[in-house]
């Protein structure tokens, strides 16, 4: 099961750190080649100003947990359809600890907190990094399976990846456990490069 954490000071770690990290990877030699590692971002950042526009990130602590619940599954949508996924089974949403965003276990669907329609102080922001991060878990659990076109290179890593993750401290900190995991570094660049795109667009104004 691939799982991410709120930013607390819960262990196995912080997003904020695993967010300071990843930009330092960014600007090493990537462990996924260019192709792959872009492979449906730019979809998604389209359907993220479809649907999250300005207003809604200005009122969306006055929506419904209806109106959020079918705001996320809609961009959930159409961010299994930019990663081409062969089995998406949907967006269910669970009582979780505090530090746990949510989880993909490689079956199609994604779990997130049921805290993100329930706590007026969770930004769409962060759901869209959420539901793009474990999306992508899912398309790399259906690569590495040969239903997706990637190098022998790239499956061979992932494959790797799923083979060493952990949570467990004091191995999250190994190369292979959690931070520095192929897997993790694949995500967290999908989820942050969509981030980025929407966050350049709304504050140049070309995001209406």
């Amino acid at each position: 099961m691939i799982e991410r954490f709120f930013n607390s000071s819960v262990t196995p770690l912080e997003t904020k750190h695993v967010s300071t990290w990843n930009e330092l990877l960014l600007n090493r030699e990537q462990l996924v080649p260019k192709e792959t590692r872009d492979f449906g971002i730019s979809e998604c950042v389209d359907a993220a100003e479809d649907i999250f526009s300005p207003e809604i990130f200005r009122d969306w602590d006055s929506l419904s947990p209806e109106t959020k619940e079918s705001m996320i599954k809609e961009y959930a949508n159409r961010v299994a359809k930019a990663f081409e996924l062969n089995c998406y089974k949907g967006v269910y949403f669970e009582d979780m600890s505090p530090s746990l965003l949510g989880y993909n276990n490689g079956d199609g669907s994604i779990h997130l907190n049921r805290h993100y329609l329930n706590d007026n102080h969770v930004s769409p922001i962060e759901l869209i990094d959420t539901i793009t991060h474990e999306l992508r878990h899912q398309y790399q659990f259906e690569a590495v399976r040969g239903l997706h076109n990637i190098s022998d290179d790239v499956r061979k890593e992932w494959k790797t990846g799923f083979e060493k993750y952990t949570i467990d401290s004091p191995y999250v900190y190994d190369p292979w456990g959690y931070i520095y995991n192929p897997l993790e570094i694949d995500s967290n660049y999908a989820a942050t490069t969509v981030v980025r795109e929407i966050t350049k667009d709304m504050i140049n104004g070309n995001w209406a």
